[in-house]
C-alpha cells in the first residue's frame, strides 16, 4: 500500500504487525498448554486450554477425562469424559470444568484431566495430563491481607515534607519527632546532642513554600554559614592546642560540617 504525500497521512504508534502462518500440510499434535493449572473455588469454572501444534490439517478429535487427586469428583468438581473435535485450521479449545463451591472445603485439592483417544492422524504429545488446583477463597484472602499488613508502608513517618513552621519546631524539640511509643534511650541521648542545630535548622522554610524552591537556597546559605562558624571554631582551637592543619579538617571540620549538613539537606 503506497500513501501518496498529498494524503497528508502519518502512521500511528502501531506500525508492527504479527502474522502467524498456520500449517495445514500436517495434522500436527495435540496436548495441554499448561501442565498446571489454578482455580480459585469461588470462579465455578476451571478453563484449561487444549492445544494443536505443528500442524492443523484436517478434522481431528481427542477425547478428555478427570480423574481424583486428592480432589472428589462431584464433590469438589464435576467430572467430565467428553470429546473435542477440532475443525481445519483450528489450533485451540478450551475446557470448562464446572467447580463446586462448597464453603465447608478449607483446603487446596487438586485433580488431574487427560487426554487420551485421538482420532485421525493427530498424536498426543507428552504432555498428555494437566493437574488443577483449586484454591480456597478463604486461605488466599487471609494471605493476600497478611501480605499488605507486611508491605503496606506508614507515609506519615516516610513522608520528608513539613507543612507549617510550627510542625518543623515542634518535631525539632521532640524526641524522634514526637513519636514517643517508638522511641528509645538512644534517641534521648541523639536528640540531646543535636538539640542545637535541630532548633536552628528549623528556620528552614517547609518544603511547601514555593514548590520547594525557597528550601533548597535558603539551606545553602544555612549551609554557607554553619561552614563558616565550624571553620572558625576549628582555627581557634587549632592554635589553643598546636595541632597539624590536616589533623584539624579531619577530626573536627569534616565532621563538624558533614553532619549538621545531613540535617539541612534533609529538608529538602
Amino acid at each position: 500500500m503506497i500513501i501518496s504525500e498529498d494524503a497528508r497521512a502519518k502512521l500511528g504508534p502501531q506500525t508492527i504487525a504479527l502474522v502467524t502462518s498456520i500449517n495445514d500440510d500436517e495434522s500436527g499434535l495435540i496436548q495441554f498448554e499448561n501442565a498446571i493449572n489454578l482455580c480459585k473455588r469461588s470462579v465455578g469454572k476451571a478453563k484449561i486450554k487444549v492445544v494443536r501444534v505443528n500442524g492443523a490439517d484436517g478434522r481431528i478429535s481427542v477425547n478428555c477425562r478427570t480423574k481424583d487427586i486428592d480432589a472428589r469428583a462431584t464433590r469438589d468438581y464435576e467430572p467430565i469424559d467428553s470429546e473435542l473435535i477440532f475443525e481445519h485450521c483450528e489450533i485451540s479449545k478450551v475446557i470448562a470444568i464446572p467447580i463446586m463451591n462448597n464453603p465447608e472445603h478449607k483446603k487446596d485439592v487438586s485433580f488431574e484431566v487427560e487426554l487420551y483417544n485421538p482420532t485421525g492422524s493427530i498424536q498426543i504429545r507428552k504432555q498428555n495430563k494437566t493437574i488443577v488446583t483449586i484454591m480456597n477463597d478463604h486461605d488466599h484472602t487471609i494471605m493476600a491481607n497478611r501480605m499488605r499488613l507486611l508491605v503496606e508502608p506508614n507515609i506519615d513517618k516516610l513522608r520528608v515534607t513539613k507543612t507549617t513552621w510550627r510542625q518543623q519546631f515542634t518535631d525539632a524539640m521532640n524526641a524522634n519527632g514526637g513519636d514517643l511509643e517508638t522511641t528509645t534511650f538512644a534517641h534521648y541521648i541523639g536528640d540531646f546532642l543535636s538539640f542545637l542545630w535541630k532548633f536552628l535548622f528549623a528556620f528552614v522554610p517547609p518544603t511547601s513554600i514555593a514548590s520547594g524552591w525557597l528550601t533548597f537556597f535558603i539551606s545553602f546559605v544555612f549551609i554557607a554559614i554553619l561552614t563558616t562558624i565550624v571553620h572558625d571554631v576549628a582555627a581557634v582551637f587549632n592554635c589553643l592546642v598546636g595541632l597539624e592543619d590536616s589533623i584539624t579538617a579531619i577530626l573536627f571540620i569534616a565532621p563538624g560540617i558533614s553532619l549538621p549538613n545531613c540535617h539541612v539537606l534533609s529538608l529538602i
